[in-house]
C-alpha cells in the first residue's frame, strides 16, 4: 500500500516547498498533494504555527476533517517527507546548516506536528490498517502504545498468524523476562510497558478475557520498598484484630482508582479508624510509613533507556528508592487516608510525600506521579494554613508543566473548600513560625536563648547569647547534649523559614503581570506586618494611588517614606500595588536608586534598577515581532529549567517529532506571548537520549488570546512588553553559549565558535548595562578601586603580572596587551565570599557577584595559586 524504500528517486518529479520527488503512480498521492498544499500555507504565513490552534476551525482543519483511510494515508506520508526532509539536511555541511535556508526548519516544524496529530488519532480512531501497516508502525518502538488499539481491532476480523502475530509474541516474551518496567523514549509514561504487556497478552490469548465477578481477596503491600518492609513488619507484631484492621485498610487503599477521595471511600476510611484503640494506634504508623518515601529499600527497579545492565549502575541509589507498581497504587490510597487532617505534623508528612515523589531521577523522571498527584489532592482537602504553606512551597520545586497544571487544580480547590480566591488564600494562609514583626525569634533553650533573624530572602542568621549577654555563633553543646528535641524543633523552624522565603518574594515578583493590587488595611496585614512576607514587602516599593494623587513609598525605621524621606500616612480608601519603574521618569527612577544606597538597603528582586524594555524603532517596522533577541544559541537543557521557573511552557526537543515553541500566558491581560527556538540538528551535539543540547533562538511574539495572528507590538501593554522581554533576556543572558567561559574547550568549531566570541565580548544587553552603572557606583568604595577603570563593555582590572578585561554581560575575561583569552570557572563559595562584605542593591545577580570575585582575585594575580589559571597568564 505504500513504498518507504524506493529506488532512483532523484528521477522523479518533484512536488510542494520541500521539493519531494513524487511519482504519477505513488498509492500516497493524493495525501502528498493535500501536505504540499499544507506546507504552502503555513509558509505563506510566516511559518507561524502552534499546536492548540490543530482544530477542525483552524489551521490543520482539513486533515482533522478526513475520513480514517485519508488520515492513514497522510499520516505515513508525513513519514515519508520527514524523511526526505532529514536527508536533505544531512547533504548540507554541518557549519551551514545554522546559518542556511530557513525553510527546512519551518517545512520539518510542520511535518513533525501533523505526523504527531495523526498518531494521536491512532489512539481514538479506527483506521483501515492492513499487516503491513501494523508492522511498520510496530517497529517503531515510541509508536506502539499509540497502535496497540489499532492492532486489537485488526485482530477482531482477521485470524491469529502471521508476521504480525510473530512479532508482537517476540515483543511479549521480551517483556515478560525483562525486570524493566519502563523504556524511556519521548512518548513515555509511567508503567507504559507493564500497560503494553497486558494488552499483548490479552491479543495473544483471548481466551483468557473472561470477565468474572471479583472475588474479594486481601491485599497486602509488597515487600522491597522501605515503607512497605516496615508496613509489613508492624503488622506481623499485631494481634488478630489490629492486624485484620489494617489488611482491610491495605486493600481498600489498594482499590483507589479515582484523582480523589470520595465522601463514600473517605466514610470507609473512618469508619476502619475509627475502630482502633485511639487514632495514634493508626497514625503514627502510617506517618513513619508515609516518612520513608524517597528511601532505599531492597527492591531495585532498573532505570534504563535500553537493555544494557550496565548502564544501569550510576543510578543504583535511586533504583532502590522506586516504587513497585502495586505498592504505588497503594501508597496513593494511604495517602488519602489523611485527607481532612489538620494537625501540623500529618500535613507536613503529606507534603514530604509530595517533594519525594516528584523528585526527578537521572534519565527517568518523577519517582511517582501517581503518589505525587494523590498528595497535592489530600492538602488541598487539609483545611489549614500548613497545608496551603506546603502547597505554595511546592510551587518552587514543580516544574513540568503537568505538575503545575496538577498544583494550580489543588489550590484552586482548596481555595473554593474556604470561600475565596486563590490569590486570597495565599495571602492568609503563610505561617508566621513564631516570627515577630521584625523577622526575629528568640527562643530560650537550656541556659542560652537562640536568636533567629532573617538577613536576606535566603539567608537566615542563628546566634546564641550566654546569661551573660555573650553573643556565640556555633551551637553551645549544652544545648546539643541536653536539649536535642528542642534544637531539632527550631532548626525544623529554620528549614521552613527557608522555603517560604523565596517563595513569597517570587509569588510577590509575579505581581506585575497579575496586575495585583490591594486595599491598604489587607496590604498592611498580610505584607507590611507580616513577620516573614513582611521582611520581603519591606524592601520594595510601593505605588499608592488615591482618587487625586498617586505617590511611591518604601518603608524606614518603622513607618513608610518617600523619596525624600517624608512621612506617608495611606488612607484605608488608597489603594497600593508593586511600583515599575515604567510607570516612573527615568529622574524618579534614579532617585530611588540613590534612597536605597544610602540608606543601604538591598531589595530582595530588581526594582528600582529593573530593567524596562521599550519598543525600537526596528520593532516599530516590523510591527508583529521582535528580534531583539533572535539569533542566538543556547544550552536547551538550561533553557527549559529557565522556561520553568519562569512558568513559561516548553519541552525538550530532540532528533525527533518534538518541536515546540515556548509560550507563557498572561491571563491577568488576555494574552500570551512566543518566543521562537529552533533545536540544532547536528550529529556530534545530541544527547544518548536523542535531545539535542543547544538551541537558536528566534522571533518574539504577542498574541490576544487564543488568536492565531500575532497582535502589533504598539497595543501590547508596556509593563507586559518589558515583563516579557526582560524574560527573554535573562534566557539568553544565562543559558547563552557564551556565558560558559569553559565552551571552547569542548572542541566545536565553525559558525557557533564565532558566536561565542561576539557573545563573550559583544555589545551589553539591558541587563549588562545596568550591571555597568551598579558597578561604576561600587568599584569606588572598594580597596582595588585604584586598579580599576571601566572602559565600554569592560570593567579594566590591573594586576601585578597582567591586565585583565572582564566583560560585564558575560563576565568572560581577555588579557592585555594581546587579547588572550583566560577561562576561570567561578566557584560559589569564592563568589559568595566575594560579595559578603559588599553592599548590592537587590539580590539574585549571580553574574555581578561572579564579575567582583574576579576582579578581587585578579588584582592581587601574584597570590593565585590554581596552576590552571597561573600557566595561562604567564602564557604569552
Amino acid at each position: 500500500m505504500f513504498s518507504f524504500n524506493r529506488s532512483n528517486q532523484n528521477d522523479l518529479p518533484a512536488t510542494g516547498p520541500d521539493s519531494y520527488p513524487l511519482s504519477p503512480d505513488d498509492p500516497l498521492a493524493d495525501a502528498h498533494a493535500l501536505l504540499s498544499d499544507l506546507f504552502r500555507q503555513y509558509m505563506a504565513n510566516g511559518g507561524h504555527w502552534f499546536q492548540s490552534t490543530f482544530r477542525k476551525d483552524g489551521f490543520g482543519g482539513e486533515i482533522l476533517a478526513l475520513e480514517p483511510v485519508q488520515k492513514r494515508d497522510v499520516l505515513l506520508a508525513s513519514i515519508e517527507r520527514l524523511d526526505h526532509l532529514r536527508r536533505k539536511q544531512k547533504d548540507i555541511p554541518k557549519a551551514q546548516r545554522h546559518v542556511g535556508d530557513p525553510s527546512f526548519r519551518i517545512l520539518h516544524s510542520i511535518a513533525s506536528l501533523i505526523s504527531f496529530k495523526l498518531q494521536q488519532a491512532l489512539l481514538r480512531t479506527k483506521m483501515p490498517l492492513n499487516e503491513a501497516d501494523l508492522l511498520y508502525f510496530w517497529n517503531k518502538t515510541d509508536m506502539r502504545l499509540l497502535v496497540i488499539k489499532q492492532v486489537q481491532w485488526y485482530y477482531q476480523k482477521h485470524p491469529r498468524k502471521g508476521k504480525l502475530f510473530d512479532l508482537l509474541t517476540v515483543t511479549y516474551l521480551t517483556l515478560k523476562a525483562s525486570k524493566v518496567t519502563r523504556i524511556l523514549t519521548y512518548m513515555d509514561i509511567e508503567g507504559r510497558n507493564s500497560k503494553l504487556k497486558e494488552q499483548l497478552y490479552a491479543i495473544l490469548h483471548p481466551e483468557s478475557v473472561i470477565k468474572k465477578k471479583p472475588e474479594k481477596k486481601v491485599v497486602l503491600p509488597e515487600a522491597g520498598n522501605a515503607w512497605s518492609d516496615d508496613a509489613l513488619a508492624h503488622v506481623n507484631s499485631l494481634g488478630t484484630k489490629e492486624r485484620q484492621l489494617w489488611e482491610e485498610i491495605f486493600t481498600l487503599a489498594a482499590g483507589v482508582k479515582s484523582p480523589q477521595p470520595s465522601k463514600t471511600h473517605m466514610k470507609k476510611v473512618h469508619a476502619l479508624v475509627d475502630q482502633f484503640d485511639d487514632k495514634d494506634s493508626f497514625f503514627k504508623p502510617l506517618m513513619r510509613w508515609l516518612s520513608l518515601m524517597g528511601a532505599k529499600g531492597k527492591h531495585r527497579q532498573q532505570i534504563l533507556w535500553s537493555y544494557d545492565v550496565d548502564q544501569a549502575q550510576p543510578h543504583a541509589d535511586d533504583e532502590y528508592t522506586l516504587l513497585i507498581p502495586a505498592n504505588a497504587q497503594m501508597l496513593k490510597g494511604l495517602v488519602f487516608c489523611c485527607y481532612g487532617q489538620t494537625q501540623p505534623d500529618i500535613v507536613e508528612t503529606v507534603g514530604h510525600v509530595a517533594r519525594q515523589s516528584y523528585y526527578k531521577l537521572r534519565e527517568y523522571g518523577a519517582r511517582s506521579i501517581l503518589v505525587g498527584n494523590a498528595a497535592l489532592m489530600t492538602l488541598a482537602g487539609m483545611p489549614c494554613k500548613e497545608s496551603v504553606g506546603q502547597l505554595m512551597q511546592l510551587q518552587r520545586i514543580l516544574k513540568k508543566p503537568s505538575q503545575k497544571k496538577q498544583l494550580q487544580k489543588a489550590l484552586e480547590q482548596a481555595a473554593s473548600d474556604a470561600g475565596v480566591s486563590v490569590d486570597a488564600l495565599q495571602e492568609t494562609a503563610i505561617p508566621t513560625l513564631g516570627l515577630n514583626t521584625d523577622g526575629q525569634l528568640e527562643q530560650s533553650i537550656g541556659s542560652y536563648t537562640a536568636l533567629l533573624s532573617i538577613k536576606s530572602s535566603t539567608q537566615i542568621q542563628l546566634l546564641w547569647s550566654k546569661a551573660d549577654g555573650k553573643i556565640q555563633k556555633s551551637i553551645p553543646k549544652d544545648v546539643k547534649g541536653n536539649h536535642a528535641a528542642e534544637l531539632k524543633d527550631l532548626k525544623h523552624r529554620m528549614t521552613q523559614i527557608k522555603k517560604l522565603l523565596p517563595t513569597q518574594r517570587d509569588r510577590i515578583e509575579q505581581f506585575y503581570l497579575h496586575k495585583r493590587s490591594f486595599n491598604f488595611q489587607d496590604w498592611q496585614t498580610h505584607y507590611l506586618n507580616h513577620p516573614l512576607v513582611g521582611q520581603i514587602a519591606r524592601r520594595l516599593i510601593w505605588q499608592i494611588n488615591s482618587d487625586t494623587t498617586t505617590i511611591t513609598a518604601c518603608y524606614h525605621e518603622g513607618q513608610l517614606v518617600d523619596v525624600n524621606d517624608q512621612p506617608v500616612t495611606p488612607s484605608d480608601q488608597d489603594t497600593l500595588k508593586l511600583w515599575h519603574p515604567i510607570d516612573s521618569s527615568t529622574d524618579q527612577t534614579m532617585t530611588w536608586r540613590q534612597w536605597l544606597d544610602r540608606h543601604q538597603i538591598s531589595q530582595p528582586f530588581k526594582q528600582a534598577h529593573r530593567e524596562v524594555y521599550l519598543l525600537t524603532d526596528a520593532e516599530q517596522q516590523t510591527e508583529i515581532y521582535s528580534n531583539r533577541f533572535a539569533g542566538h544559541i543556547l544550552k536547551q537543557h538550561q533553557f527549559a529549567s529557565l522556561c520553568d521557573a519562569r512558568d513559561w511552557k516548553y519541552s525538550l526537543m530532540g532528533a525527533f517529532d518534538s518541536h515546540n515553541i515556548p509560550t507563557v500566558q498572561i491571563p491577568a491581560y488576555g494574552l500570551r506571548s512566543e518566543y521562537w527556538v529552533q533545536s540544532i540538528l547536528e550529529e556530534d551535539q545530541i544527547s544518548e537520549m536523542g535531545i539535542c543540547l543547544y538551541l537558536s533562538t528566534d522571533q518574539l511574539r504577542f498574541y490576544k488570546g487564543q488568536v492565531e495572528h500575532p497582535m502589533s507590538l504598539e497595543d501590547v501593554p508596556p509593563i507586559v512588553l518589558s515583563e516579557i522581554m526582560r524574560d527573554a533576556d535573562l534566557f539568553v543572558g544565562v543559558a547563552s553559549i557564551g556565558n560558559d567561559p569553559a565552551w571552547l574547550d569542548g572542541g566545536i568549531e565553525g559558525y557557533q565558535t564565532q558566536y561565542w566570541h561576539s557573545y563573550s565580548f559583544g555589545e551589553l544587553t539591558h541587563s549588562a548595562q545596568t550591571r555597568r552603572q551598579i558597578l561604576q557606583r561600587l568599584i569606588p568604595r572598594l580597596s582595588i578601586a585604584s586598579q580599576c577603570h571601566f572602559d565600554d563593555k569592560f570593567l579594566i582590572v590591573k594586576g601585578s603580572l597582567r591586565t585583565y578585561k572582564i566583560h560585564l554581560g558575560s563576565s568572560n575575561i581577555l588579557m592585555e596587551p594581546n587579547d588572550q583569552y583566560l577561562c576561570i570557572v567561578p566557584k560559589s563559595a569564592l563568589t559568595n565570599k566575594a560579595t559578603e562584605k559588599v553592599f548590592l542593591p537587590f539580590e539574585g545577580d549571580r553574574t555581578m557577584a561572579v564579575i567582583l570575585s574576579k576582579a578581587m582575585m585578579l588584582a592581587d594575580d601574584k597570590k593565585i595559586k590554581d596552576a590552571t589559571i597561573v600557566s595561562q597568564i604567564k602564557k604569552h
